[in-house]
């Protein structure tokens, strides 16, 4: 049985919007998370994304020199998501649904169905 690569929620949120937005400053991901609605704290963004980097979930690399944006200071740091990333993503997914499922199944079993109810299998006549 594969280890779990175990990512927690931030790490989860990151990561998520790395797949649907690809690569991002720190700035994009602050602004993407407000409007997703699960904003982080910068602190927490940069800790999360230094764990991150050093597990191998994400990489990065300088916006080239020349551009307008750091006329005004450093060169920002883009991160995208790595196949290690995409694999802990699908893998927390996974986890979530697992957890989930066990009480969606439960009330899922107990919805009308045919006009009876079902119960482990069987199918109660009302």
């Amino acid at each position: 049985m594969k280890k779990p690569r175990r990512i927690g929620d931030a790490g989860y949120r990151i990561l998520r919007l790395l797949i649907d937005e690809g690569k991002s400053s720190t700035l994009e991901l602050l602004r993407q998370s407000r409007e997703r609605g699960h904003p982080l704290s910068q602190a927490g963004l940069y800790a999360t994304l230094d764990r991150l980097s050093k597990r191998g979930f994400v990489s990065h690399e300088f916006g080239s020199p020349d551009e307008e944006e750091t006329r005004r200071g450093a060169r920002r740091k883009y991160y995208k998501i790595e196949g290690i990333g995409r694999a802990a993503v699908s893998d927390y997914e996974n986890e979530k649904a697992e957890e989930s499922g066990g009480l969606l199944g439960s009330f899922l079993s107990a919805l009308p169905i045919g006009g009876g109810f079902r119960n482990g299998g069987g199918v109660i006549r009302e």
